[in-house]
């Protein structure tokens, strides 16, 4: 009970800086210009055309036969969000080699998995099972799934709670030709999500270390970006984001009230969320004829390897004029192990 009160206490924090600042932006405009406020807010809010694709994927069916770990221990367990006992997650995990490749092989494969076979995007589904059944999710619900993977095999998992910067690719991808929808209003928004966002960073325990996992942009996409691939390990701050805090909260799961926050946001902005998602499927067909073109994601990748160090001083340059002051997170919050 003290970790989960601790846990979203922490969430409290970082969201209210995201939060004040977004509101604010919006009622001074709503304000100022209260009709097209009001207009911008109907666009968002009405019905969408259509329902979400479905995923693209079989879910296995749990059998007897197929294993999942059992113990109860700090950044193990199985949790509502991080559900691994739910019989689809712990089919496809067995499905994945869990239990059958050594630790590393199978970290990599089902990393490999997530980031290729969940669409990025605006959905209510958050806890491993949703994400799974419904095949499109946020970074965190992506997370929340691999998170599931891997201690359904007794790989430990845990979450960085920090505040980030956007890179620009991902907001000028996902403002293209919304100004159109839903006005001035939405260009507001995308001003505050590229000053300050919080995010989780998933990290991982291999070999006594902790490394970061985030398979939170999917290889068919990340071309259409002009983003490198991600794989197992790489530091997400280095292609998409910007940390502009080395102070972070350690957190071993998924906090309620993010669940619930983004659940109603994404009921009540459900158009909103339809033309994003609708955009994104657009551009999967240009990005997999980038990544055919090179080779695959090995070739695709190498053209990357010397722009990493470059891209990261670049970003957080940005983050250090944008956040002139930036308040301190406070102490990291460990919970069982360090």
């Amino acid at each position: 009970m003290t970790t989960m009160i601790k846990e979203n206490a922490a969430v409290i924090k970082v969201f209210s800086k995201f939060g004040i600042a977004s509101i604010g932006k919006i009622l001074a405009y709503a304000i100022r210009h209260p009709f097209t406020a009001f207009m911008a807010l109907l666009e968002a809010t009405k019905e969408p055309e259509s329902e979400d694709t479905p995923p693209q994927y079989d879910i296995p069916a749990f059998t007897s036969e197929m294993e999942y770990y059992r113990g109860d221990e700090p950044y193990l367990r199985s949790t509502h969000a991080i559900c691994y006992t739910d019989p689809n997650v712990a089919a496809l995990a067995n499905r994945l080699g869990a239990f059958e490749l050594n630790k590393e092989e199978y970290a990599k494969r089902s990393f490999g998995w997530v980031r290729d076979n969940i669409r990025f995007g605006f959905s209510t589904a958050q806890s491993a099972p949703e994400v799974l059944e419904k095949g499109r999710a946020i970074c965190f619900g992506e997370m929340n799934l691999y998170a599931a993977l891997c201690r359904c095999a007794g790989i430990p998992t845990r979450y960085k709670l920090s505040t980030i910067g956007v890179e620009a690719n991902m907001i000028d991808f996902v403002g293209s030709g919304m100004e159109e929808d839903l006005g001035k209003l939405y260009s507001l928004l995308l001003d505050a999500i590229s000053s300050i966002f919080p995010h989780f960073m998933l990290e991982i325990e291999l070999n006594d270390k902790w490394i970061p996992a985030d398979p939170v942009i999917p290889k068919d996409f990340a071309p259409v970006l002009n983003y490198p691939i991600t794989m197992l390990g790489d530091d997400p701050n280095r292609t998409w984001a910007a940390r502009y805090d080395e102070k972070y909260y350690i957190l071993e799961d998924y906090p309620i009230l993010l669940e619930i926050g983004f659940k109603v946001a994404f009921k009540v902005l459900r158009n909103l969320g339809y033309i994003i998602n609708r955009r994104y499927d657009e551009f999967i067909p240009k990005g997999r004829e980038i990544l055919e073109s090179a080779g695959g994601i090995e070739g695709y990748n190498k053209r990357f390897e010397k722009s990493y160090e470059g891209k990261s001083k670049d970003l957080n340059s940005i983050m250090e004029k944008l956040m002139s002051s930036p308040d301190e997170l406070g102490e990291e919050h460990a919970h069982g192990k360090p």
